[in-house]
């Protein structure tokens, strides 16, 4: 939990930017998703990082793929949705 604020504090004013921006719909959609995903890996990056007893050789890897796997489920929930219409 304390992790996902803490990354949410870096990627906060980027969404706020990208809110108030007068870029096409479809860009700031895009963009959110970019933003969306940062704040995932970075969170994967700090629960690693201030986990006592977790360590990890190279916690870029396990951050990595855990952000990939949460843009598979998304894409995954997105394609049944629209299946059910």
């Amino acid at each position: 939990m304390m992790a996902r604020i803490l990354a949410g504090l870096f990627t906060a004013p980027v969404r706020l930017l990208l809110r108030l921006s007068t870029l096409a719909e479809r860009t700031k959609r895009a963009a959110e998703e970019v933003t969306s995903c940062l704040t995932t890996f970075l969170a994967a990056l700090f629960v690693l990082a201030f986990t006592p007893g977790l360590h990890a050789t190279n916690p870029w890897l396990p951050a990595a793929a855990a952000t990939v796997l949460g843009i598979v489920a998304n894409l995954i929930v997105t394609r049944v949705e629209s299946h059910k219409r």
